[in-house]
């Protein structure tokens, strides 16, 4: 998906911004992680369980966790885009005495954005299944 984006970028002769940037990774670690959940088991897993994984994040359900994990990993990563400059600035003076303390209010911040984007997750779900329903999903409907 990466390299489908990066190509995407250099064929319509647009360049990548801070901010296209953070959407690829968050969209990147989205697909990772939930795909990642569906696919551990004991034996490891081949591509017969990353298609299944895929393909349960195809569901009006899956497609709202997806939104859901998708806008909180965009929100985080864009407070700490700018707040990285805060909290270095301020390490070493309360309430950010050291790394530790840094690190604690980045997994905070990564918590509320994660909570805070739990109401598109309906959105989401409902948008993909009245889409699939009434046009299918295909690049003319997304792309409106």
């Amino acid at each position: 998906m990466q390299y489908a984006i990066d190509r995407h970028i250099r064929q319509s002769g647009s360049r990548a911004t801070d901010l296209s940037e953070i959407a690829q990774q968050s969209a990147g670690e989205a697909i990772a992680s939930l795909a990642g959940m569906r696919t551990e088991n004991l034996f490891g897993g081949g591509s017969a369980d990353v298609q299944a994984a895929m393909h349960s994040l195809s569901t009006k359900r899956g497609f709202g966790e997806l939104g859901q994990r998708f806008f909180g990993r965009f929100m985080a990563r864009f407070l700490n885009f700018y707040l990285s400059r805060v909290t270095a600035a301020e390490l070493g003076r309360p309430p950010l005495r050291d790394l530790g303390d840094v690190a604690e209010f980045n997994h905070a911040v990564r918590d509320h954005c994660d909570q805070s984007a739990r109401i598109v997750r309906d959105f989401c779900g409902t948008w993909y299944s009245k889409t699939e329903y009434e046009e299918g999903i295909n690049p003319k409907p997304v792309h409106r």
